[in-house]
């Protein structure tokens, strides 16, 4: 439903003819009578409504004030639509690169490839955690009551070594991404 909407809200440009338009849009696009729930977001229906309701108000009162106040509920509603708009995009066709590179690649290529995607995302989230856990240790050391660490050095040690391998797993897994995407 938001990509006709959508579109039909990039038709509202034209100064001499925005009025019109508007008319043009809400004609079709009435709160009154279609679902504005299929709208998906709480935000883009409360400015969908609020628009609306001053398109209604600068119907009743001509004058340049509620004129105004309906074009800047219109940006508004112009500028939720869109950011909604390329998000449901991304949504849908998040996959559809990594569709495209491997629908002619041999199946056990596409195999490794997909692991390596797999191993590169779960070490970049455990270089992060590993790195952050660190950072915790040697607070927690510096604080007079250490509660975490009982032998520091070592733990700490563990740790940095845990990083280095994780860090280089997740760079080869990484170039062999990068070399399958230039491909």
């Amino acid at each position: 439903m938001i990509e006709p909407i959508y579109f039909k809200m990039n038709n509202i440009k034209d100064d001499h003819h925005k009025v019109e338009s508007i008319r043009k849009f809400f004609n079709t696009y009435n709160p009154e009578k279609i679902n504005v729930s299929k709208l998906g977001n709480r935000k883009l229906i409360n400015r969908f409504r609020e628009t609306h309701s001053a398109y209604s108000h600068y119907l009743t009162e001509l004058h340049d004030q509620s004129k105004k106040f309906l074009f800047l509920k219109v940006k508004s509603l112009e500028y939720f639509l869109d950011k909604e708009y390329w998000k449901l995009f991304e949504a849908i066709y998040k996959d559809h690169d990594y569709f495209k590179r491997t629908v002619d690649m041999n199946y056990l290529f596409r195999f490794f490839y997909r692991i390596s995607i797999f191993i590169e995302s779960t070490f970049f989230a455990i270089s992060w955690k590993v790195v952050a856990i660190i950072i915790f240790a040697m607070m927690d050391e510096f604080l007079k009551e250490s509660i975490w660490i009982e032998d520091f050095k070592l733990k700490v040690l563990y740790l940095l070594l845990f990083c280095c391998i994780s860090q280089l797993i997740l760079y080869i897994s990484s170039m062999i991404n990068l070399a399958v995407q230039m491909t």
